[in-house]
């Protein structure tokens, strides 16, 4: 019986390293925007990075796209679709969902211009929304906007097995989350 050792498979080409970040623990979860140019990452740290493909090919990350978004580990993140615009949400440990959203404009809290930005300005993530009150952390999520355009939103986390759901947009205040177990109360903005 003769022994064949198995072909020799040459090195995987076109692997990429993201640039490091200050994500101090593991990354819990990773994804792409619909047209696989940006990639969000959520870790253990709290912490929510954006990086963005440039047009070499390399994953930059530019300043106010790193931002502590949870009390908590951050166990998941979703993009929605971009004709909404730039929207990520997230969620965590700390039985909180957020939707966050990119502005650009603005300079540094000195009035000077960020390193490796030439106009001054400069990206910064805010929170448009959240989901509070979970009485467990909530360990899922997706975003579903409304067809049209509107700014209504609907955002979805699971939690022991439960789903909540919010709404949140521009000429609509306050949302509702309900749990499986036990109700929650959401925020729109």
């Amino acid at each position: 019986m003769s022994t064949t050792n198995p072909p020799q498979q040459p090195p995987a080409k076109n692997i990429t390293v993201l640039p490091s970040s200050s994500q101090a623990d593991y990354i819990h979860d990773i994804k792409f925007d619909y047209y696989g140019r940006r990639i969000a990452t959520c870790s253990g740290d709290q912490r929510v990075t954006v990086y963005n493909l440039d047009e070499g090919g390399s994953w930059v990350l530019k300043p106010g796209c790193e931002w502590k978004a949870h009390k908590g580990v951050v166990w998941r993140c979703a993009w929605a679709h971009p004709e909404f615009g730039q929207l990520l949400a997230t969620c965590g440990a700390d039985q909180m969902a957020h939707i966050w959203e990119e502005q650009e404009g603005g300079f540094d809290n000195h009035g000077s211009t960020p390193s490796g930005l030439g106009s001054g300005l400069h990206t910064r993530w805010v929170q448009k929304a959240q989901l509070t009150e979970a009485r467990k952390a909530v360990n899922c999520i997706e975003v579903s906007l409304c067809e049209g355009g509107e700014g209504k939103g609907r955002a979805r986390g699971g939690q022991d097995g439960g789903k909540m759901g919010a709404r949140g947009g521009q000429d609509e205040g306050k949302g509702r989350a309900r749990g499986g177990k036990g109700e929650g109360k959401g925020r729109g903005g």
